[in-house]
């Protein structure tokens, strides 16, 4: 309850509502006679008001019931006795009662209400500090993210230095098209891809950081725009693109001549990105005004409305799965609309009359007032190579047909890569040893590897069309693929993905960039590994007639109509005959009666096509009379023609099973009548399978509430992360104690003691998980006061030796303050004036020292 006055206990409002109808009785007795009379309930209905507004529900119904009597005792005739003459005096006395209650109810909700603002409104403030403080740390880590791409580019522009140099060099030293010639140009044409790709990362930092300059120069615009769209003719022509460059035949700006190139080349790039081989791009240089208008429009998909101003935001791309048909880092656009900023223009993105995309970047033609100019660079030095821009728009190599090793014989490889480079790079380092066909996408790699049949498939991941993972699912799927084996090479170096990829089919998973050694180690092993296993496989058929004999469950070839065609030894020893014995038999001379019934009806609806197989718990009646329980699995074999030609029936005893159950039971009632907490868990699900009432019964629950929960359940969220390693090093050790937290179902917590005990099936794994379960809130509420003692202890033993040691430097600062001195003076041939012999030198340390 909300009081009134902060500094009083609700036992002093409480005393205050009692004492109003004492003082409205007094004062009413005054001036009874006088003023008052006959107006019986004058001050008692204050009195009532004031008992429920100082002392809440209990003091108003307490104040109404006191005044109630004192004015029926006191004032109502007959007086000074609890009788009532006539009716309206019992009318008045109940509408008082009534009066004062709903007094003290009203106040009630009222106090109640006021309680409940006040909690919402430390609840907002709360709220609102914790929002203040991510807002915070979001800014915080925004421009940690932009040091570290800073930093990293930076340090990476270096070493690519150091390796396109010699690269460059060696070009020009190598005549003639030869091998050594293509792998030099392969590997400078992707160092200065990659050299781009870090000028980017470094320009957004730059940009986001606000320390990019801009560097104005007076130049021709139409002749950059020209040289820097003669770069891309070669690649349009390849690609049949209609490519139209409209410019004027000059064009004078003061601009930033590196960013305006910067500007075109990633506008030109990512229309050739997006335009499908036939289509048209369309390069125009306008003059509006004081501004030159950049316009590039083509005839690709287009953006939709909604996302026209996403794309110029850093690092956002429309294709972001794992089959996006392009590559790149997503800055491109947004470094467009940043450079065009600096220059005080704009960049926009808006729909072609064709339906593709059409981009505007708007630039004043003079630099601002004050401004100095720089002196023009040569168009062709600001663009850089050409090389580099081809490879980053490298488009994907067409399907290659197989070529072949030395040997006919050679197992065949499929390589499915959508980089050409890298496919031409795995495909030679292959050829000296195997066959090896190439796709593009995984599409292709679907089509080839059914038409080929490769004895293994060497795939990447992120692919335009289909992803190597959609590949490899759609290939699983194919009977003849089950097991012919994958090796995935990826640059995605994902725990999680690596995993599910193995689990889904994998053998195995390469992270680029790889050794060819290594690759070829690999390759040779699972290829090795799949001969293996074909020979075994040829070997397990030739040993499956000694392992029927051998094996340590009873097997049994049965007639569609319930002869026994062939038991092993395993099967006679459960059932106590020979097997000529049984082979005279059917399975219904020796199933128990109970259970006839049932296993007929089974193989009836096997042979009706119902089911294809079943497995039950049966009885059979042993040579001696004895009953021997058994857990009976059937499958149906057909003939060429699909029809029923025998049932395999595996037979295992279960005897010792159905003995331990009984005991089981046992056990069960022992654990429900338990006083301590106990749960049992399954490893494998990580779920609850039962605990006994005392473990609900602490923790608010119903026995059958908490079965099949989720183990995580009885723990809190900041908890479980540290608890569940706890609980697998019991499942792998067999037993774990820690202490740590239950939650109960309204939400409480309370500490407590778990013991851990996991038992082990047969093949070792584990199979169940029993926990015992101990309150130990009063341990923790007395560890925690000690602990709290000590830390005050140590505080003051801090403060203490703090104290002291200041004490020693201000006494040491003296001392050498006065030594000082009296060097200056001797210095000045004068009489030291302080008297320091006392003091030993080397007693005392140099100025500097810690």
């Amino acid at each position: 309850m909300t009081n009134r006055n902060p500094d009083k206990s609700p036992g002093f409002g409480i005393s205050l509502a009692l004492l109003c109808p004492f003082t409205a009785c007094g004062l009413q007795w005054l001036f009874w006679d006088a003023y008052i009379k006959p107006y019986v309930w004058f001050l008692f209905f204050p009195a009532a008001f004031c008992s429920a507004w100082l002392g809440g529900l209990r003091g108003g119904l307490t104040g109404t019931a006191i005044s109630t009597l004192l004015a029926w005792y006191v004032f109502i005739p007959p007086q000074f006795a609890l009788t009532v003459v006539d009716t309206s005096s019992l009318a008045s006395i109940a509408l008082f009662a009534v009066m004062g209650g709903l007094f003290a109810w009203l106040f009630e909700r009222l106090q109640r209400a006021m309680r409940n603002s006040e909690e919402a409104r430390l609840s907002a403030e709360r709220s609102q500090q914790q929002l203040t403080g991510l807002y915070r740390k979001t800014l915080e880590l925004d421009q940690l993210k932009s040091q570290f791409f800073a930093n990293v580019s930076h340090e990476l522009r270096t070493p690519l230095t150091l390796i396109m140099a010699p690269l460059e060099k060696r070009l020009t030293m190598v005549n003639g098209d030869t091998a050594e010639r293509r792998e030099t140009e392969m590997m400078l044409r992707n160092a200065r891809l990659l050299y781009r790709q870090v000028s980017d990362l470094l320009d957004a930092a730059k940009l986001e950081a606000g320390s990019m300059q801009i560097h104005y120069a007076r130049l021709d615009l139409a002749e950059l725009t020209r040289t820097t769209a003669a770069y891309f003719d070669s690649l349009a022509n390849e690609r049949g693109i209609a490519f139209v460059v409209n410019v004027p035949a000059a064009l004078h700006a003061e601009v930033d001549a590196e960013k305006v190139a910067r500007i075109l080349l990633n506008l030109l790039s990512n229309a050739f990105k997006f335009t499908p081989d036939g289509g048209y791009i369309d390069l125009r240089l306008l003059r509006t005004d004081a501004a030159a208008v950049i316009e590039v429009e083509d005839n690709g998909p287009g953006v939709p409305a909604d996302l026209r101003e996403a794309v110029f935001e850093r690092f956002r791309q429309l294709e972001g799965n794992a089959d996006r048909r392009h590559g790149g880092t997503g800055l491109g656009l947004a470094i467009v609309r940043e450079f065009a900023a600096l220059h005080g223009g704009s960049a926009l993105l808006g729909e072609a009359p064709s339906g593709g995309a059409l981009f505007s970047v708007r630039l004043p033609l003079t630099a601002p007032t004050g401004i100095s100019l720089a002196a023009a660079s040569r168009s062709d030095a600001l663009i850089g190579n050409r090389a580099a821009i081809e490879s980053s728009l490298a488009r994907p190599m067409p399907a290659a047909a197989a070529t072949t090793a030395d040997s006919r014989d050679a197992p065949l490889i499929l390589v499915v890569e959508d980089n050409a480079d890298l496919q031409t790079f795995i495909a030679a380092s292959l050829q000296p040893y195997y066959r090896v066909a190439g796709a593009a996408n995984g599409r292709q790699g679907v089509t080839l590897a059914l038409s080929l049949m490769p004895d293994l498939i060497l795939t990447d991941l992120m692919m335009p069309e289909m992803s190597g993972d959609t590949m490899i699912a759609e290939l699983r799927r194919q009977p003849e693929f089950a097991d012919v084996p994958i090796l995935v090479l990826s640059a995605k170096a994902d725990d999680a993905l690596r995993i599910r990829l193995l689990q889904a089919g994998v053998q195995e998973y390469l992270i680029k960039p790889f050794r060819v050694d290594e690759l070829l180690t690999r390759v040779a092993g699972l290829i090795g590994e799949r001969q293996r296993i074909d020979s075994r496989l040829r070997e397990s058929e030739n040993r499956f007639e000694a392992t029927f004999e051998l094996a340590a469950v009873g097997i049994a070839l049965v007639a569609p109509d319930g002869r026994w065609l062939r038991v092993n030894a395993k099967l006679c020893n459960i059932v106590g005959y020979s097997a000529a014995e049984l082979l005279a038999k059917t399975f219904q001379d020796i199933t128990h009666p109970d259970d006839l019934a049932a296993d007929l009806r089974c193989v009836r609806q096997m042979l009706e096509r119902r089911i294809d197989h079943y497995t039950m718990e049966k009885r059979y009646l042993r040579k001696d009379g004895s009953i021997v329980w058994v857990n009976l699995s059937v499958s149906l074999v057909d003939k060429s023609d699909c029809s029923p030609d025998y049932f395999i029936s595996v037979v295992e005893d279960i005897s010792r099973r159905k003995q331990a159950e009984a005991q089981l039971e046992l056990w069960r009632e022992a654990f429900e009548k338990s006083e301590f907490g106990v749960a049992i868990g399954d490893p494998a699900t990580q779920t609850i399978l039962a605990v006994n009432p005392a473990f609900a019964r602490q923790r608010g629950y119903s026995a059958e509430e908490l079965a099949g929960k989720p183990v995580e359940t009885l723990f809190p969220e900041d908890c479980w992360e540290t608890v569940r390693p706890r609980i697998l090093d019991a499942d792998r050790l067999g037993h774990a104690s820690f202490e740590s937290e239950h939650l109960c179902k309204n939400g409480e917590r309370f500490p407590v003691l778990l013991d851990i005990t996991v038992t082990r099936a047969l093949d070792g794994k584990p199979m169940r998980r029993i926990g015992f379960a101990l309150d130990i809130s009063e341990r923790k509420q007395a560890e925690r006061e000690l602990r709290r003692q000590t830390e005050e202890l140590q505080h003051r033993n801090l403060e203490l030796e703090r104290f002291d040691n200041a004490g020693i430097d201000r006494e040491l600062a003296m001392i050498r303050l006065k030594q000082h001195v009296n060097d200056l003076a001797a210095e000045l041939g004068r009489m030291p004036p302080y008297d320091v012999s006392f003091t030993d030198q080397a007693d005392v340390p140099p100025e500097n020292s810690p």
